[in-house]
C-alpha cells in the first residue's frame, strides 16, 4: 500500500478479509518503506515485535519484519492452504508519518486444517525514526488470494 499521506491521515486501518497463502502454514508479516514502497526494509533489526495467543506470547526485539502469528509449545501456527483456512481481521498502522516509531497492530482470527479458530493479538515497531510512506502486508512465503480493504483514519 503506497498511497501513504501525512497531509490527510494519521493513521491507517486495513481490513483483512478471508487472506489465504498459497503456502501451507505461512505467517502473515508487515514491512515498511520510506520511498514510496521502491523497497521495504527487512534489515535483521529493523523491527520489534510481540505475539499473544493461547495466553502465551512470542516476541523478537531484533527482526527483519513484525510477525503476527506465532508458535506455541513446539507448534508453529499459521494460515492453512486447504478450503477454508484463512486469515480475517485488523491491522491498524499508528503515526506513520511522525518522527518516532512507527508503531502496528493486529488482531486476527486464523482458521488452520485442525480444524481450528485462534485469535491472534499483536504488535510491532519500526526501530527507525523514519517518515513511513508504505506499508507492505505478506505471508512468510507464497502468493496470497483474499480482500484486503485501506482507510485512512483522517487527521483532526
Amino acid at each position: 500500500f503506497t498511497a501513504v499521506d501525512a497531509s490527510k491521515y494519521d493513521g491507517y486501518g486495513f481490513f483483512i478479509q478471508n487472506l489465504a497463502p498459497s503456502v501451507d502454514g505461512a505467517k502473515l508479516w508487515c514491512r515498511t518503506s520510506t520511498n514510496a514502497g521502491g523497497a521495504y526494509d527487512a534489515g535483521a533489526s529493523d523491527y520489534s515485535w510481540s505475539t499473544s495467543y493461547f495466553g502465551t506470547y512470542e516476541s523478537d526485539q531484533a527482526d527483519n519484519q513484525i510477525v503476527f502469528m506465532g508458535t506455541t509449545a513446539g507448534t508453529p501456527y499459521g494460515v492453512g492452504n486447504a478450503a477454508n483456512e484463512t486469515c480475517s481481521g485488523w491491522v491498524w498502522v499508528h503515526g506513520p508519518h511522525l518522527t518516532g516509531y512507527t508503531t502496528v497492530q493486529a488482531r486476527l482470527s486464523v482458521h488452520t486444517g485442525e480444524p481450528k479458530v485462534l485469535v491472534f493479538d499483536a504488535c510491532g515497531d519500526r526501530l527507525s525514526a523514519a517518515d513511513v510512506d508504505a506499508v507492505q502486508l505478506l505471508f512468510a512465503s507464497g502468493t496470497m488470494t483474499g480482500s484486503i480493504t485501506a482507510y485512512g483514519i483522517a487527521n483532526s
